[in-house]
């Protein structure tokens, strides 16, 4: 498991919470307790059930740990049955009368009285008892040595599941720039408070052991967005990103909370349509799909380490679409993608196709017609499979069509497409392998 230690730092003051990505948080707390002087055993209650029990670090400062033991043993139904199996309960009959019995059976539930047998649920039975060292609360319990009497403040850490946040952005699109805002998400779904706690984020994929834990499905709270101050800064770390929330926050059990992260304005875009080709069968005419897409720069005015996110676009107040951005540096390159274009149509028809031994000709010809009353930018992508490493290549692609060879086999061609148009044009390999 990589180290936790080099976010230590920032959990040494006050009750402290950092949450991880990936279904993980950090949680130290500050406990207040009286010590008596020699041995004895403390209690920490109301510890949250998903803890990671061999994660629990206790630090005491006036008093020597001999040793700690993590105790849950939630109560339920089933042990409530178990111990009261055998025993006199009261119970209420179909026509809600009240009346006592003996337990005779729980599975079915089956009650005994005045040599009658009653089938009855148990939200119907009063039971007269609960069975022994049964918490609804995870507790810890250590055993102590002290020199003297007195208060003394333990630092409490360990790692806790189901808590976890992403990013959230929103791109506000206007005719040549964007608005960027990010989000932090924060899910507790578990039954835990945590009040007056200092928050900290990271980004990034912190490696973690396979665990037998699993997520438990949860209905969170109603979201609610924090008036955090925009722009916080983030802090890198041992190759990861910490966001540090600039004030105590509560983030009670079952609660989802939304804290605004940074924003950046008047960042330059393009927009264009993209279609892809990697099949060069002689299978007659295809269509083709064109892609709506915008991309800009993360850089200037953004340039923020981008942690892996939704982003919903919008242009006055219309939505446009949404895409996952994930991890991204600064100075990166972010493609995002709306949807498929409605008033762009084309088709590619393989107009040559020779295969022999060894030996492969073929040519392609694309058709794009612009419905539109705009001018587009189209992009295709053509992408030839590897038969061999011996390729010549040609097209017909020039004057508004522009072509871009990434390598031997991957083609890009950008046609600038006026509105109410149409444009052909072909390109042609030839392979020896």
């Amino acid at each position: 498991m990589k180290t936790l230690l080099p976010i230590l730092p920032a959990l040494l003051f006050g009750n402290s919470l950092t949450i991880y990505n990936n279904n993980l948080a950090a949680i130290k707390e500050i406990k207040e307790i009286n010590l008596k002087q020699g041995k004895q055993e403390i209690s920490f209650n109301n510890l949250p059930d998903s803890i990671i029990a061999d994660s629990i670090i206790v630090n005491f400062n006036k008093a020597s740990l001999h040793w700690q033991s993590f105790i849950h043993n939630p109560l339920n139904l089933d042990k409530i049955l178990h111990v009261n199996l055998g025993s006199e309960v009261a119970f209420f009959t179909k026509d809600k009368k009240r009346q006592k019995g003996r337990l005779i059976s729980i599975n079915p539930i089956i009650i005994k009285s005045n040599n009658q047998y009653f089938f009855t649920s148990a939200q119907d039975i009063i039971f007269s008892k609960l069975p022994q060292n049964s918490f609804n609360k995870a507790m810890l319990l250590c055993k102590v040595s002290a020199k003297e009497a007195g208060k003394e403040k333990v630092n409490l850490f360990y790692l806790m599941h189901k808590i976890s946040w992403r990013a959230n952005y929103i791109l506000l699109l206007k005719q040549k720039t964007l608005t960027f805002q990010a989000f932090a998400k924060v899910q507790n779904l578990s039954k835990k408070d945590f009040k007056n706690f200092k928050l900290s984020l990271i980004a990034g994929d912190v490696n973690k052991k396979r665990s037998e834990f699993k997520i438990q499905r949860s209905y969170a709270k109603a979201m609610r967005l924090s008036a955090a101050p925009v722009n916080i800064k983030a802090k890198e770390i041992h190759g990861f990103y910490e966001y540090k929330i600039p004030f105590q926050i509560n983030l009670h059990a079952k609660e989802t909370k939304q804290f605004s992260l940074f924003k950046a304005t008047n960042i330059p875009y393009k927009e264009y349509a993209i279609a892809r080709n990697s099949l060069f069968n002689n299978y007659g005419e295809q269509k083709l799909i064109f892609a709506h897409y915008i991309e800009f720069q993360n850089k200037n005015s953004l340039n923020y380490p981008l942690p892996r996110g939704v982003a919903r676009i919008y242009q006055n107040d219309k939505f446009l679409g949404e895409d996952i951005i994930k991890n991204r540096a600064k100075n990166s390159k972010i493609s995002l993608k709306l949807g498929n274009y409605f008033n762009l149509s084309g088709t590619k028809k393989i107009t040559k196709f020779i295969s022999r031994t060894h030996y492969k000709n073929v040519q392609t010809t694309y058709i794009i017609k612009n419905s539109s009353n705009k001018s587009t930018i189209v992009k295709i992508k053509e992408n030839i499979p590897r038969y061999g490493e011996k390729i010549t290549f040609k097209s017909s692609c020039k004057n508004e069509c522009k072509l871009k060879k990434e390598n031997a086999f991957l083609h890009i061609y950008t046609i600038n497409l006026k509105p109410k148009s149409t444009f052909t044009f072909n390109s042609e390999f030839e392979i020896y392998y």
